[in-house]
């Protein structure tokens, strides 16, 4: 087992995590859940994550099928943004998703329940984050 996949199997061990996949910043997938939706977000996305955020304010973004608005930028000061999943059907549930951008990666966690705050999704990530930080990811 990869060095990737050790943390991928750590982070989904988390009983509040229903999915995360690890990019590139050129959009190359690194890592993902096997089942999981995030290893299907495209180029184009990953670009105009890293480049177009007006684009993303104004209509969303969508990461692998479900479409997410902006709730918290910190991309400024700590590398992360959270969204929201947009219901599609009444009563259906917001899930909250984060974006860690690290140095030469984009990290997606997704919550599995709709009280899973961006915090707690942070959280899930310590242990990659301090293995990006030491290996200067």
């Amino acid at each position: 087992m990869s060095g990737w996949e050790c943390h991928i199997n750590d982070i989904m061990g988390k009983p509040y995590v229903a999915d995360i996949a690890i990019y590139g910043k050129e959009g190359n997938l690194w890592a993902a859940h096997e089942q999981g939706d995030l290893k299907n977000i495209p180029v184009k996305t990953i670009n105009d994550l890293q480049n177009n955020k007006n684009a993303i304010y104004e209509k969303g973004v969508v990461l692998g099928t479900k479409r997410y608005t902006l709730v918290n930028d910190q991309s400024g000061t700590f590398n992360w943004v959270c969204f929201k999943s947009k219901p599609t059907e009444p009563g259906e549930h917001k899930y909250s998703a984060i974006m860690y951008e690290s140095i030469k990666a984009l990290i997606f966690i997704v919550g599995n329940a709709p009280d899973v705050q961006g915090s707690a999704l942070l959280t899930a990530l310590e242990t990659l984050l301090q293995a990006f930080q030491h290996s200067q990811y």
